[in-house]
């Protein structure tokens, strides 16, 4: 199982001494701008629901989802963050070959590896700016019974064109392919949603806890056909998805324009890391289409162990990314923060990577 998740920050915290409220987190995928003020005096009215046990599957929050993606209520399955259907999907399916895009989200390879199946990796290429040739890909999936994709992709925020992603599921019917659309949200687009209507082979995953900036809830769910839909709840265990969890989902559903005036203040913030970056000569920045981005250091005296602890000892975080499958110690990931946090982590980049 790896070890070294972005958002970490309690670990962190004690392990290098620090008040975790005292880091600046910058290796945690989430909403920078905190999630809407009014959630804290919607739960503490309802706290008494603690009383009570959850839903066993969420099945209203569930119908709330189906009405927001125009789909019926059984394609829909609420989970205690996605990745409890990461893990769900390689049993409920006896996988024993996958296939996974990488570089990606090393979970999707522990979640097979403890369902007991097999892994075989498509390495998206650094000359290609990681983002993977479908052409190629095509020519891997034959014979694999599922195939995961991250879209946009973890850590690189590379995103590929619907239609394309579409027609690759549709030349393999006998293949479940897992579209992890976790970071959608961030970009304003649904990255196979037609997919999905089309074709009974697709599974979609997304957080509710990253773009509302609440990843302690552990709150997400997938979409596919009632059929998929049907196998999974086989091996789900009840009341994973607790009270107070379910009743921030129904809640933070209906902050729209919350979501919407997020995406541009964030969108604002990555266009002024891309253009503050391509100042520091020792930091290539691959383009992202969402809220964080990956980053290759140049220069030879630095990595990123090195990198991280340096920033530490400053109280800012970052995502080594050198235990990613595909990826080096050269690279590192970052989150955006809001302005004056982005300021003080470019200045501490450049002092760093200037000193060495």
């Amino acid at each position: 199982m790896l070890t070294g998740h972005g958002g970490n920050l309690s670990e962190i915290a004690r392990e290098f001494g620090l008040a975790p409220d005292k880091i600046i987190d910058f290796s945690s995928n989430v909403n920078p701008f905190d999630y809407p003020p009014e959630l804290e005096q919607y739960l503490a009215s309802n706290l008494n629901a603690i009383r009570r046990f959850p839903e066993t599957n969420s099945q209203y929050l569930g119908r709330k989802l189906s009405e927001i993606h125009n789909c019926a209520p059984e394609q829909i399955l609420v989970g205690n963050g996605s990745t409890e259907i990461i893990y769900l999907i390689p049993r409920a399916f006896s996988a024993k070959w996958t296939l996974i895009v990488a570089p990606t989200y090393a979970d999707y390879a522990d979640a097979v590896l403890f369902a007991g199946g097999r892994v075989d990796y498509f390495f998206a290429k650094r000359q290609q700016a990681f983002q993977p040739d479908l052409p190629e890909l095509e020519k891997r999936i034959d014979g694999h019974d599922l195939v995961f994709l991250c879209n946009p992709n973890n850590p690189t925020g590379r995103l590929l064109e619907p239609e394309l992603l579409r027609k690759v599921m549709r030349r393999f019917p006998a293949v479940t392919f897992v579209l992890d659309a976790t970071y959608s949200e961030f970009v304003g687009v649904q990255t196979s949603r037609q997919a999905l209507f089309d074709l009974g082979n697709v599974i979609e995953l997304h957080s509710l806890g990253k773009i509302f900036a609440v990843p302690g809830l552990r709150l997400g769910y997938s979409i596919c056909s009632g059929e998929l839909n049907r196998r999974m709840l086989k091996y789900k265990e009840p009341w994973t998805v607790n009270t107070l969890a379910q009743l921030a989902g129904e809640f933070l559903l209906r902050k729209k324009s919350w979501v919407t005036e997020s995406r541009r203040a964030i969108a604002e913030e990555m266009d002024f890391l891309r253009k503050s970056v391509s100042e520091i000569s020792s930091l290539h920045l691959f383009d992202s289409q969402t809220n964080f981005c990956l980053f290759e250091i140049l220069n030879p005296e630095v990595d990123a162990t090195f990198l991280k602890d340096m920033l530490l000892q400053k109280n800012m975080l970052i995502r080594d990314c050198s235990n990613f499958a595909g990826l080096s110690d050269r690279f590192f990931r970052i989150a955006v923060q809001k302005r004056e946090k982005n300021q003080m982590l470019l200045a501490a980049l450049r002092e760093i990577l200037e000193e060495n």
